[in-house]
């Protein structure tokens, strides 16, 4: 219906309008209507939608922004006309609606808009200003990174808001650590040591510190980082791990792969975090520590499961051999149809043992459809992959 009045072109504006009203309908279908009423608009009624820009719920906000700014595109003449409507209502708006025009704005512009992107800046760092609508300068600059006057502005905003005793306040916190995020490579990991930010009790600013920080090979930074409280934070350090791995970066990891004691990690994103760490690692000493997860019965499903993705993506065949093993031996159903979508990782031709154990697999009822998926995949040339397995 929605398609048809659309087609029906401005004379469709008044029922699109009367729908997007309707609040029995889901935001999403809303959002769809949103756009269209935006694609029927005639040229000189656009400033009218622009004047609804701020406000509704936060997916119709962003629904009509997206549309307007998908309209301008298509039109320079237009989107002319609507950057001068926008920045003209970015002078003149009531503070709530200062983040969506801000955003917007920035839709319409590029990276080479340096006139909004200075304005972007004077807003960002307008101590006075409307907390939300610095948030949202802030990402337009962080989106425009590029410019070496954003780059001045972020880097300043960081030292403004992430010392020790500013970065207690939950705003400083905030805007330090989205324009953290944005600073070159380079002058963040200064920034980052400078400030000692990723041994910050906030996790988002610690977060957003070990996403950028220069960490040396010792492994130091990584014991002290699996004892902080936030495992978001735990997490993002993890996430920082690259192959080849130190030796106390292996051990670190592998006590994190402990079923009980003080290495322990109950946080299930956590964990599966130390085990795609291990695998980027690389090595025997990781392909020991990854066979020993998948091996082991005390362990968590999702953890076993885990590791045999690593050992299949990370150590293909000898690693796929491993967790064939691992499935002709276990008989626990959840166990093996979780090694079993592993095996479908393998690239390239499977070996025999995970031929055989696919085979085995395949018997089992609960299994069949995993398994003969796999096969078919691992071995397309054979036209009866189980001949011979007693099947």
């Amino acid at each position: 219906m929605a398609r048809g009045l659309a087609r029906a072109g401005p004379a469709a504006a008044p029922a699109l309008t009367g729908l997007i009203a309707e609040k029995s309908f889901t935001e999403e279908l809303r959002g769809l209507l949103i756009a269209d009423l935006v694609a029927v608009t005639p040229a000189d009624k656009l400033p009218e939608l622009v004047a609804l820009v701020g406000l509704g719920a936060p997916t119709l906000r962003a629904a009509l922004r997206q549309a307007i700014a998908r309209r301008a595109h298509s039109s320079a003449n237009e989107r002319a006309q609507l950057i001068k409507v926008v920045d003209a209502a970015l002078d003149g708006s009531e503070p709530a609606r200062l983040p969506g025009l801000v955003l917007l704005r920035a839709a319409l512009g590029d990276a080479g808009d340096a006139a909004f992107t200075g304005r972007a800046a004077a807003l960002a760092e307008d101590a006075a200003g409307e907390f939300a609508a610095r948030v949202a300068a802030v990402r337009v600059l962080v989106a425009r990174r590029s410019d070496p006057a954003a780059q001045d502005v972020l880097a300043r905003l960081v030292e403004q808001h992430l010392p020790a005793d500013k970065r207690v306040a939950l705003r400083s916190e905030i805007l330090g650590s989205l324009a953290l995020a944005g600073v070159d490579a380079t002058r963040a990991a200064a920034l980052v040591e400078r400030l000692q930010l990723i041994g910050a009790d906030a996790p988002r600013v610690a977060t957003a510190a070990f996403a950028v920080a220069a960490l040396p090979d010792s492994g130091a930074w990584l014991d002290a980082s699996q004892r902080h409280a936030w495992p978001e934070v735990r997490a993002a350090a993890l996430a920082r791990v690259d192959g080849p791995c130190s030796t106390p970066i292996l051990r670190r990891l592998r006590d994190g792969t402990a079923t009980s004691g003080d290495t322990f990690e109950a946080d299930p994103t956590v964990a599966r975090e130390v085990l795609a760490a291990l695998g980027r690692c690389g090595g025997p000493d990781a392909f020991a520590a990854l066979q020993a997860v998948v091996v082991d019965v005390a362990q968590n499903v999702d953890r076993r499961a885990e590791a045999a993705r690593q050992l299949v993506d990370r150590h293909g065949p000898a690693g796929a051999d491993v967790v064939a093993a691992v499935l002709r031996g276990t008989d626990d159903l959840a166990v093996a149809l979780r090694l079993v979508r592993a095996l479908q990782r393998l690239e390239g031709p499977g070996t025999d043992d995970v031929r055989q154990a696919l085979c085995a697999a395949g018997k089992r009822q609960e299994l069949a459809q995993s398994a003969q998926r796999a096969l078919r995949g691992l071995f397309p040339d054979l036209d009866e992959p189980c001949a011979g397995n007693g099947r």
